[in-house]
């Protein structure tokens, strides 16, 4: 919001001038405003349908995403605001102070209510709390929260801060050279790795800067002394965004394991450079994250030489309502458990007071240990461990303690990464929010549908919904630049490099993998059904169509077009429900319409109090000043319109706005009805000249109607006060239409928009006037108001005069009225003539609807 803030900030009584006479303000440029405030009116609608989902649980905005929708929906409103003033002739300049006043409001509601982010380069664990993300990102500043409030064992550590970050990309120029890269960035998967590539080199062959590697090797020799042994580390992510309520990231960065003190530099390098993984870049663009908003800190910590380790949930997903505790546990390092690599034992730990209800064990013929010479390795688990629990259950019990401690410390659902050291101490490695999803619909009378081909029936559902498509076998990264839209991926394991194509896929099933793993985390972010820990996915043959029924976990053969119908991958029913923050605190200022009542006196802009206030303003004043548009037709202009030649109860003179006439049109001053591109305009003269009605005979007229016409004319105002003549002015582009008719002593406008986008289709009616005496042109009124108002019209009435709208319905219905009104055009011209009594109203009414316009003509 920053160049618009400087914009209104600075703005005092005196805003963008605007041309006072709107008249002198050519249709066509008149138009292109009009056509720019509906676009900037639909991004608006769209973010404010956004806000309200996210209110809902069914849409989560990212952390920097919500600040980047809210400034592109408050510049479209400045937009509307400035567009409506060019086409008024500045009538509404109060807007741009009411449109300050509330953008001042959020600006408030959007300062972070956060500790202010410290200088220093590095942080010890010891000093690090929640209140500091800004500095320390999610991850660490939960894990200093873990450890200094709630008395759990946690990892003795420190913190590189973003503002270590900043200095290395200040230093020798490497942000300018990363911005470089990722303004050519592409959409091509291929393209999108080769530039990864190429800034990961950028960052890995940086030079740290002198006061920034000194911070690093100072805290690692502290951190030495304080444990008084010879120690290994983990270098670990914790970026801004990362493990928030809104965004896991998960598996997105790298971590580190069984570093050297004397490592940690390079280590560093490695972590800041995966911040530019093809990947996490896919990931930040899915979520709206700008790229200069990304900022990385780095978490070094002790390594706990596991004996076992995993994750847990402090809810089951899949009943989220239940006091269950799930935890998947694997031998030795957690790694494996949480890349989704290794099958783990899973537990499920209930009630209160807590007990273990459910227990899984897998076979687990391999294990990750930390290796003398640094990182991970594999090995040979012993027989006779293989089939056995990997945690005693005394520990489950104090595993769920500490979860539902951690659930109540942080008031939201956890996800905790654990590992219990060789003397059974449990350390807590990670606690972030969890997002809930909804229960699959599962039950102990469930059945496979009958008639279908089941082709696997095991697993664990990590995303719940049904899922369609051609199987394809996942079994290298690479493998990934081939997959399609629309596939169902298979593999041997779960990865949290699947998010590269997540937004194409529509479900995923793995041989081995855990509903706590980071794939299962991504796939319940975006939406994608997942089966996870299925041995029987092997069965699934790539190339053939399957339905995946993950919250059964069940895979049909073919396409099984029941479960569609009722299918929960809709992008809305697994994604994380936001947290309160800033959502609550901006939705008051933008979403509420507290404008309902054009005609009330309140309807000013002095009273507008949300952005939704603003553009519903806007939005009438425009539609009331585009109504008006053929009333600025001069003589002057009527050398750039051309002549329709129709069978036609009038002329009609086309002014081309863009796109209404077809190519070459019009050259002679003449156009056919062939030559109409307007699809408005075509619709409306095809009801104009329907030749079921004979306006060209001898009209039918009582005798009291035409004394009544005649007396009035000669009392009546002359001629040209009337604006008498058979002209009729036509300005129109491929969807817009503004039509206004002066026929005997009455007029009539349509305005009208007519294309794809529901949100702004609409059609406005203006008729009034006549030559009869006062009651009969308010019979023929009170007619008008009862066929539009059948039509679906709002409708507005004043003496002799109707106004009425319809608007956000689909193209084809708008074609269709449009032709009903140009039938009624015909039918109205002189009808009061024949409007004797009140008692003839409703018949009239019936008789147009019957198509019975003999009585008209």
């Amino acid at each position: 919001m920053v160049r618009l803030g400087e914009w209104l900030r600075n703005l005092r009584s005196s805003p963008p001038s605007a041309p006072r006479q709107a008249s002198r303000i050519p249709f066509k440029l008149k138009y292109g405003y009009f056509r720019e405030l509906l676009q900037a009116n639909d991004q608006v609608l769209e973010f404010i349908a956004e806000l309200e989902d996210a209110l809902t649980g069914a849409r989560a905005f990212g952390p920097e995403e919500l600040r980047s929708r809210l400034d592109r929906a408050t510049l479209a409103t400045f937009v509307m605001v400035k567009n409506l003033n060019l086409i008024s002739g500045g009538r509404y300049d109060e807007l741009y102070l009411a449109l300050k006043r509330i953008h001042a409001v959020m600006l408030g509601e959007l300062t972070v209510r956060r500790a202010a982010r410290p200088a220093e380069l590095v942080v010890p664990l010891d000093e690090a709390l929640r209140d500091a993300e800004d500095a320390l990102g999610g991850k660490m500043a939960n894990l200093g929260e873990v450890r200094n409030r709630t008395g759990f064992r946690v990892p003795d550590g420190f913190v590189i801060t973003t503002s270590a970050f900043d200095a290395l990309l200040e230093h020798d120029g490497l942000a300018d050279h990363i911005r470089s890269c990722l303004a050519r960035a592409p959409v091509d998967p291929i393209e999108l790795t080769q530039v990864s590539s190429t800034i990961r080199r950028l960052v890995l062959g940086a030079e740290l800067p002198v006061r920034l590697r000194a911070g690093i090797e100072r805290a690692t020799a502290a951190l030495c002394a304080r444990v008084g042994r010879p120690l290994r580390l983990v270098v670990r992510s914790s970026a801004l965004g990362e493990d928030s309520a809104q965004l896991s990231f998960a598996g997105q960065y790298e971590t580190v394991i069984n570093v050297e003190p004397s490592d940690v530099p390079a280590c560093y390098l490695r972590v800041v450079a995966s911040l530019y993984g093809a990947g996490a870049i896919e990931y930040r663009r899915d979520h709206g994250i700008r790229e200069d908003s990304t900022r990385m800190a780095v978490g070094v910590i002790e390594l706990v030489e596991a004996e076992c380790a995993g994750v847990m949930y402090s809810r089951d997903p899949g009943q989220p309502t239940e006091r269950r505790v799930l935890v998947d546990a694997v031998p030795g390092q957690g790694v494996g458990a949480v890349a989704g690599a290794v099958a783990p034992d899973v537990f499920v730990i209930a009630g209160n007071p807590p007990r273990i209800a459910e227990r899984t064990i897998a076979e687990k013929r391999r294990i990750q240990v930390a290796d003398a010479a640094g990182g991970l390795s594999e090995v040979e688990l012993a027989h006779d461990r293989r089939r056995r629990a990997c945690i005693g259950d005394q520990q489950l019990l104090e595993l769920a303690r500490v979860a539902h401690t951690l659930e109540a410390h942080f008031g939201t659902p956890q996800d905790i990464e654990w590992a219990i050291d060789a003397a059974g101490n449990l350390h807590v490695l990670q606690s972030r929010p969890l997002g809930m999803d909804v229960a699959p619909a599962t039950g102990e009378s469930w059945q496979p549908l009958e008639g279908q081909e089941v082709l696997m029936q095991e697993g664990t559902c990590a995303c719940p919904g049904v899922g369609v498509g051609i199987v394809m076998r996942v079994e290298t990264e690479a493998d990934l630049e081939r997959v399609f839209n629309g596939s169902v991926i298979v593999a041997h394991h779960s990865s949290p490099t699947f998010v590269r194509v997540m937004r194409r896929v529509h479900a995923i099933v793995t041989e081995v993998g855990g509903a706590t793993g980071h794939m299962a985390i991504l796939a319940r972010e975006f939406g994608v059904p997942a089966i996870v820990g299925a041995p029987g996915a092997e069965r699934l043959v790539s190339g053939t169509e399957v339905t995946v029924d993950a919250g059964h976990t069940v895979v049909y053969a073919g396409r099984v077009s029941v479960l569609l119908a009722t299918a929960l991958h809709d992008g809305l029913s697994a994604r994380r429900p936001h947290r309160p923050g800033e959502v609550e605190r901006l939705a008051p200022h933008v979403c509420p319409l507290h404008l309902i009542d054009p005609a009330s006196p309140g309807f000013r802009p002095e009273e507008c109090r949300s952005i939704h206030d603003v553009t519903r303003f806007v939005h009438e004043k425009t539609f009331a000043e585009m109504f008006h548009l053929g009333d600025d037709v001069k003589s002057s202009d009527e050398a750039s319109a051309v002549k329709l030649v129709a069978h036609l109860p009038i002329d009609v003179y086309v002014f081309d706005l863009g796109g209404a006439l077809s190519a070459g049109a019009g050259a002679g001053g003449e156009v056919t009805l062939d030559d109409l591109a307007s699809v408005p305009l075509r619709a409306f003269v095809d009801g104009l000249s329907d030749p079921a009605i004979r306006w060209d005979r001898p009209r039918p007229v009582s005798l009291g109607g035409f004394l009544s016409v005649l007396g009035e004319s000669m009392v009546g105002p002359p001629p040209a006060k009337h604006g008498l003549g058979r002209r009729s002015f036509a300005m129109a582009s491929d969807t817009y239409l503004n039509f206004a008719t002066r026929a005997g002593y009455h007029f009539s406008a349509v305005d009208a928009y007519c294309g794809r986008s529901i949100n702004k289709n609409y059609v406005q009616l203006r008729f009034g006037g006549g030559a009869a005496a006062e009651e009969r042109r308010v019979r023929r009124v009170r007619f008008v108001e009862g066929v539009v108002g059948r039509l679906g019209f709002t409708v507005q009435t004043r003496s002799d005069l109707v106004v009425a709208r319809l608007h956000k319905y689909p193209r084809e219905d708008i074609e269709n009225v449009l032709r009903t009104l140009g039938r009624l055009t015909v039918c109205c011209r002189q009808l009061d003539m024949l409007m004797d009594s009140d008692a003839v109203v409703a018949p009239f009414v019936e008789a147009f609807f019957a198509a019975q316009y003999d009585r008209f003509t």
